[in-house]
């Protein structure tokens, strides 16, 4: 019970990060990049590229199929979440959280994962051209 309720929250700041950063996001619509988010948590295809979501708690997340293109996910905590076959090219996941998240199948071309915690991340058929990957934690 707790456990759901320490969910609801941190979803519940979520919401509120995303709506104060909402302008940072090229060129999309509020309430257009709130349906988006919605979309991904159900496991739905969703467009969310270059949102701010920098620090967020995202553990757990789902944004399977989620196109995250520049997405500045900067010292985000991404442990345990699903982005398999997300597109994070040219994204910010520097000092990110990335612990047991599955990135398999996902493209990460371009982009910045220095200092990140990759470790038991599933890097599977995972694209990493041009990534900066070389002062990742492992």
């Amino acid at each position: 019970m707790n456990e759901e309720i320490e969910k609801m929250s941190r979803y519940s700041n979520l919401l509120v990060k995303i709506k104060k950063g909402l302008e940072e996001a090229k060129g999309v619509h509020n309430a257009t990049v709130h349906r988006q988010f919605e979309k991904a948590q159900q496991g739905e295809n969703a467009s969310l590229q270059g949102i701010d979501l920098h620090d967020a708690d995202l553990r757990c997340a789902n944004f399977q199929n989620a196109d995250l293109e520049e997405a500045n996910l900067q010292n985000a905590t991404l442990q345990n979440a699903n982005l398999q076959n997300a597109n994070l090219c040219g994204a910010n996941l520097m000092g990110a959280d990335l612990q047991n998240a599955n990135l398999k199948n996902a493209d990460l071309r371009g982009s910045d994962l220095r200092h990140a915690d990759i470790r038991g991340v599933d890097l599977s058929a995972t694209n990493i051209e041009d990534a900066w990957i070389k002062d990742a934690i492992t």
